[in-house]
């Protein structure tokens, strides 16, 4: 789903109407827009986040490292915050920004600071460390999904070959020792 307008808007606007889903789809957007336009960023990002990430990654290498990190690294919640306010500018991060000083982005006459911290609060609210592992397995796996679909216009399916197999031959096995055991 690709969400037209401005960024700083889509994100407040969504914000004050807490509609979680809505929010969530403008985040994956602007993401999937960056890895698109700016992988080098992305993965400085990561790197950055203290996630090790060659600096020659394919795009479904970055994508898997944000699907995972954008869940359970905040740091890296921080850092794709600010490359979704700096991508919003036109403008490139540097590492002061990086570190907390984001007065060099302007945006409308206005610091970008606020459209950053925005961003975080949101990032933070959406992509909450969850209290399982089941449910990071889960948010990992959404988030993914909806990257895929957003560059690809497909999702990365699921290899069931191997599921299929050995549950026939579980089914099999039980099937024997049934007849087995009933002579």
């Amino acid at each position: 789903m690709r969400i037209v307008g401005d960024t700083k808007a889509n994100v407040i606007n969504a914000a004050k109407s807490k509609d979680l889903a809505l929010l969530r789809n403008i985040l994956f957007d602007a993401i999937s827009d960056l890895i698109e336009k700016s992988p080098d960023q992305v993965i400085s990002a990561l790197q950055k986040s203290k996630v090790k990430i060659s600096s020659n990654a394919d795009i479904k290498t970055i994508i898997n490292s944000v699907a995972y990190n954008i869940v359970n690294n905040r740091i890296f919640q921080k850092n794709i915050s600010i490359l979704i306010a700096f991508h919003n500018t036109g403008q490139k991060p540097t590492d002061e920004d990086f570190n907390g000083n984001w007065s060099n982005a302007e945006d409308g006459g206005e610091g970008s600071g606020n459209l950053v911290a925005s961003i975080s609060n949101a990032v933070g609210s959406i992509f909450n460390f969850a209290s399982s592992t089941n449910e990071l397995k889960s948010e990992e796996t959404k988030a993914k999904s909806a990257m895929m679909v957003a560059i690809f216009g497909k999702e990365e399916k699921t290899n069931y070959i191997p599921i299929v197999i050995l549950g026939g031959v579980l089914i099999i096995g039980a099937i024997v020792v049934w007849r087995v055991t009933a002579k």
